[in-house]
């Protein structure tokens, strides 16, 4: 599905532009895009109001294509010669970032910034592990309004910046859409009503491999997917104030739930990389993934031609559920104007830029989605920064890691066949996580 082929979503028909005028614009568009970012490659003037001395960067591992964060690190590093930045890389599981991020904070282990997952902005700002970020001094309207959402607490107060933003997407095998359903213009499902009948009609055919792949282990990755698929039947777990109301949305919960069973069938413990391997290897004719596998799975990738075998869309209902990871000043650091230098840095255009070309990293800046090279990379670019514009963030909890597991534990359960029905303290387990009463694992 393109974005062309989205209705309306004011329910008039868009109006038509002149073909020579929409021509000129687009160039002149293109030209822009290209000169701004662009600009910024030559020569970067170093700051020389900076307090030197190293930087110290505590991040997730870098699962760009490419390792593209630490290259764009040595740039920086090659530049500000008196404030080198020493990059400490944390274990790849979300869950085990936190808690050494915490760890670290509490320890006074010297972090001057912090790549932090999207989930992690309200927690680590309650208890005071960040410095704010004067919201004056940013151009708010320069990065994508969700992504920048991402960035405040619920009270509205600005303490990180977009590293890249991030969003689920349902790949496809073209080729096996024909072969297996009689789908002559392979046209993906639109709502995950008709993705799970098709799952079902591929597994009657007696097909050997996975009909979908997803990421079903018991991470985060698990309650992304789950909560994909809530928001999918119009459900909500939790609302935009932080207060717990699955239980006015038990019947959409049940049936998401019930819906992940189906889907998830015999592949409980699938990541993100094992779910790739299994659409790579040619044998799973749907997958939910990151932007990034894209790179990966595009066989002519080095000369910068997709696998035409492979479809990408925005997920069914437009259901998608922020992800990405933001840039934030530890309140521990003695260099306060420096680390915001690295972080205006990290988080420019053409930082974005290379992030996105060449990582798989979707950008949080809208200029990035009209540049040429990353729109004929990406065939689905302008699908993404759609979806990016519709994407809701995951709950913004100070007690957001107890929450997550409480939730996927019965997410899961539905996914291994053990539970057919939500369980009478489902509701209050949720509520009591959200709330800090339920110890942390």
């Amino acid at each position: 599905m393109t974005a062309a082929d989205r209705p309306p979503r004011d329910g008039h028909p868009p109006r038509a532009m002149p073909w020579g005028a929409f021509a000129l614009t687009a160039g002149m568009s293109l030209l822009l895009v290209a000169l701004l970012i662009a600009a910024s490659l030559p020569f970067i003037d170093p700051d020389t109001g900076l307090e030197p001395g190293p930087l110290v960067l505590v991040t997730g591992r870098d699962d760009s294509v490419g390792r593209q964060r630490i290259e764009l690190v040595r740039e920086w590093n090659a530049i500000h010669k008196d404030n080198q930045v020493q990059v400490i890389e944390l274990p790849p599981v979300a869950d085990a970032q936190r808690s050494e991020m915490i760890a670290r904070a509490q320890a006074g282990a010297g972090a001057d910034v912090m790549n932090l997952d999207v989930t992690l902005t309200e927690e680590f700002a309650r208890n005071g592990y960040l410095a704010p970020i004067d919201e004056g001094s940013v151009r708010v309207d320069d990065f994508l309004e969700r992504p920048l959402d991402s960035c405040r607490d619920t009270e509205g107060r600005l303490w990180a910046l977009p590293f890249n933003t991030d969003l689920g997407l349902l790949y496809y095998r073209r080729d096996l859409l024909q072969s297996l359903l009689g789908r002559p213009n392979a046209d993906p499902p639109r709502t995950w009503r008709e993705l799970q009948s098709d799952v079902e009609d591929i597994r009657r055919t007696g097909y050997r491999g996975p009909a979908y792949v997803g990421q079903f282990a018991d991470y985060e990755g698990l309650t992304v997917n789950a909560l994909e698929l809530v928001r999918g039947e119009g459900g909500e777990v939790v609302g935009p104030d932080g207060s717990v109301t699955a239980g006015a949305h038990l019947p959409d919960i049940e049936t998401a739930f019930s819906r992940l069973g189906v889907l998830s069938l015999g592949l409980a413990g699938q990541t993100e990389d094992e779910s790739s391997e299994a659409f790579r290897a040619g044998g799973a004719v749907f997958m939910r993934n990151w932007p990034r596998a894209y790179l990966a799975l595009s066989a002519t990738r080095e000369a910068g031609q997709p696998d035409r075998e492979i479809g990408v869309t925005t997920l069914p209902d437009d259901s998608g559920i922020l992800g990405g990871q933001n840039l934030a000043i530890s309140s521990q650091t003695e260099r306060p104007r420096a680390a915001r230098a690295l972080i205006d840095f990290l988080t420019s255009d053409r930082s974005e830029q290379v992030l996105f070309d060449r990582g798989g990293l979707p950008a949080a800046r809208a200029v990035v989605y009209e540049d040429p090279e990353v729109r004929r990379r990406y065939p689905f670019a302008a699908d993404l920064r759609a979806g990016l514009d519709d994407a809701l963030p995951r709950p913004s909890l100070v007690h957001y890691a107890r929450f997550s597991a409480v939730f996927r534990q019965t997410a899961a359960e539905y996914g291994n066949g053990s539970r057919r029905s939500l369980p009478p303290d489902f509701v209050p387990r949720l509520e009591d996580a959200a709330a800090g009463r339920i110890a942390s694992d």
